[in-house]
């Protein structure tokens, strides 16, 4: 009898251990049949269960979310959220971060207040790239999301947010909608300093539900409240395509001059000059008015992870 007490109580600490919010309670097949039928997600449930783990960020004039990962008070959101990043190209062609971060104040679900310094943010430059970061806010919790792996997820899953949107005036608001797809965007969303504006080179995850603009750092939840990605951003729009565009209609990519004329050429030739950047720009606008409405992109999580040192010899055995 001790052995098999025993056995339950170490099943149920290995469980509590796992995950601190638990999945909702789904109805059986055969409720359905004497009683009417609920959605199998239970969104007053689950908004409830997920709210302790849900922070309020405010970084200089910046709101946005974040939510707990960890017992130890890891917080996940979009990097944009936190900080001004500014991107630069190395000798060897890759991308250099600089992140600029203000003070965080951090406001959980009790409406508890706590101010994190910058250095906080862990220093993790290929992630601040894919627009995600972890606070290691060191505020010991109770509530927070299992991470699930986004690979196992498809087009088609149901999925749901929580988060602050902008006009929300820091209210907790929760959205449902679906999958649409995985993919790779072309889109460029990186502006150097030079002005060169270059694409993502990590996958997004694109959801179908009516999120709206300011909901960046939320999580991205499956069935089971475990979280799939990191909203970056709302309808296909970022904040560096906002820029570009205010560049734009102020005048800052004026076409080149003509060259002199060809004697060679034929009569009534047509000569133009054309700038990339405006083209982009041109573009750029096109896609914000005709792309389709109530979707937004989503940052795997496991773009958190750090990648391993380069050039480091591996462990031997029994070292």
């Amino acid at each position: 009898m001790k052995r098999a007490l025993a056995a339950i109580m170490f099943a149920l600490f290995c469980f509590t251990a796992r995950a601190q919010v638990a999945p909702p309670t789904h109805e059986s097949r055969f409720h359905h049949v004497f009683s009417r039928h609920r959605d199998t997600d239970n969104l007053e449930q689950r908004f409830n269960d997920i709210r302790c783990a849900l922070v309020l960020l405010e970084a200089g004039p910046k709101l946005g979310t974040g939510f707990f990962i960890s017992s130890d008070g890891d917080v996940a959101t979009a990097s944009h959220v936190i900080g001004e990043r500014k991107f630069s190209r190395n000798a060897n062609g890759s991308i250099q971060v600089d992140f600029a971060i203000p003070p965080i104040r951090i406001t959980n679900s009790t409406g508890e207040q706590i101010q994190i310094p910058a250095t906080a943010v862990e220093n993790n430059p290929d992630a601040w790239l894919a627009d995600v970061a972890r606070i290691k806010t060191g505020i010991k919790t109770s509530c927070w999301l299992q991470e699930v792996d986004d690979g196992k997820s498809k087009p088609g899953e149901h999925l749901i947010t929580v988060g602050f949107p902008g006009l929300s005036f820091k209210t907790l608001t929760i959205y449902a909608g679906l999958m649409s797809a995985r993919l790779t965007t072309n889109l460029p969303t990186v502006i150097l300093t030079t002005g060169e504006a270059i694409p993502p080179s990590n996958e997004f995850i694109r959801v179908q539900m009516p999120i709206s603009t300011g909901l960046s750092g939320a999580p991205i939840l499956d069935d089971e409240n475990r979280v799939i990605a990191v909203v970056t951003n709302a309808g296909g729009w970022t904040q560096e395509l906002d820029l570009l565009m205010l560049a734009f209609h102020g005048g800052a990519f004026q076409a080149p001059p003509l060259p002199p004329p060809d004697t060679n050429q034929p009569p009534n030739t047509i000569r133009f000059t054309l700038n990339p950047m405006a083209l982009t720009a041109e573009l750029a606008g096109l896609f914000h008015d005709y792309a389709s409405p109530g979707y937004g992109d989503a940052v795997p999580l496991r773009y958190l992870r750090k990648p391993p040192p380069q050039n480091q010899p591996s462990a031997l055995p029994g070292h």
